[in-house]
């Protein structure tokens, strides 16, 4: 239960970005490349998608001097919204993100910041969905945790 619980907090909140796969061998030698696979829900026109993911994957291939190649898999081609930590827990893909509300009761510590009069703001639950963060697992490793608000 307490791994269960620990899992959870390194899952996707409302949008968040998780690599969980560690099925990927690592690269031997400098000419190696390594590829992973970013599975998403939103569809490749989407402002998240070209203004937050495409640009972000564009520098990490770049940081790494081509030594990290990063597969984008929008539109819930790669895995299911509601099925992104488990198809990432699993290897079919190597970073996802995921919707915490469809994952309701599964990571109950981070529906923490759903209770009403716990904050304000956006930022504010952010601040908090980053503080449980700190207790996430080795295997999994949460990229990203965010609150937005519904007018984002």
């Amino acid at each position: 239960m307490k791994n269960k619980l620990a899992a959870g907090i390194a899952c996707f909140i409302a949008m968040a970005v998780s690599g969980c796969s560690d099925n990927t061998p690592a690269a031997s030698s400098s000419d190696e490349v390594t590829t992973l696979r970013f599975s998403h829900f939103m569809n490749a026109n989407d402002n998240i998608n070209t203004e937050g993911f495409e640009p972000w994957v564009k520098k990490i291939e770049e940081e790494s001097n081509g030594r990290l190649k990063i597969e984008i898999y929008p539109s819930a081609t790669l895995s299911k919204p509601g099925a992104t930590y488990e198809a990432a827990a699993k290897g079919t893909v190597d970073i996802g993100m995921q919707v915490q509300g469809y994952t309701a009761g599964r990571f109950p510590l981070t529906q923490v910041v759903e209770l009403p009069g716990i904050s304000n703001t956006a930022e504010q639950q952010t601040c908090i969905l980053y503080e449980l963060s700190l207790h996430t697992t080795k295997k999994q490793k949460s990229l990203l945790k965010q609150r937005h608000n519904s007018n984002f």
